[in-house]
């Protein structure tokens, strides 16, 4: 039985977490981000979004509401709102570049 795209990125998620986690630290960085509760806070959030695709029949509003008290939280921190929602949407970008290394592209 063929898998749905949804289960197909769930799939790729878990199997390559350690290299998204590592190549969105490095992504952080590079834009002299430093969350101080990336492994605690953000790192675990791709094995939340694997689950999400694979077991929600609408990942992005359950993703979305997750993530709606991150910004609150950051800002309690003293960081600024465009950072917190810069080092969520960094995920994006480690997921794609890992996506492109493991297809040679």
């Amino acid at each position: 039985m063929s898998r749905t795209p949804a289960e197909e990125l769930s799939a790729f998620l878990l199997r390559e977490r350690a290299a998204i986690v590592e190549r969105w630290r490095r992504e952080l960085r590079a834009a002299a981000l430093a969350p101080p509760d990336f492994d605690a806070a953000l790192a675990p959030l791709v094995d939340e979004l694997a689950g999400m695709l694979r077991d929600s029949p609408d990942p992005a509003r359950v993703f979305g509401e997750r993530l709606a008290g991150r910004g609150a939280q950051r800002f309690a921190e003293k960081a600024r709102l465009r950072d917190a929602e810069r080092e969520v949407s960094l995920l994006e970008s480690a997921v794609v570049c890992t996506w492109a290394a493991r297809r040679g592209e």
